[in-house]
């Protein structure tokens, strides 16, 4: 005689189990990777502004310029050198109770040399 299992459906409910917890994974996963790309985007910035108050330009114009951008950025001085921090307010995959502020401060030598 061969004997009957109840094991009917439970691939199903195991898959079943196991799906949200896939998509919270995959979630958080692209979520990181896309606070990783804002990041890098804020190091390009603080960067460029930097250049641009060691040759010389105005604070003034730079903080309006970047603000119209959605990035406030803050000048000070370390030294010989100027330094810009930039600041960003970022919603992980637009959900709007998730706002991670990021900040990257990048400096350049007075005057480029």
């Amino acid at each position: 005689m061969v004997s009957q299992s109840n094991d009917r459906g439970s691939v199903t409910a195991e898959f079943a189990l196991a799906l949200p917890a896939l998509a919270l994974v995959m979630s958080v996963t692209i979520g990181g990777l896309g606070l990783q790309m804002e990041r890098i985007n804020l190091v390009s910035l603080a960067a460029t502004a930097s250049r641009a108050l060691a040759r010389g330009e105005d604070p003034a114009q730079l903080i309006e310029a970047f603000d119209q951008s959605g990035v406030r950025i803050e000048p000070s001085e370390a030294g010989e050198l100027l330094c810009m921090t930039a600041y960003k307010e970022v919603k992980l995959m637009d959900i709007p109770e998730s706002m991670f502020s990021l900040s990257e401060t990048q400096c350049a030598r007075r005057n480029g040399l």
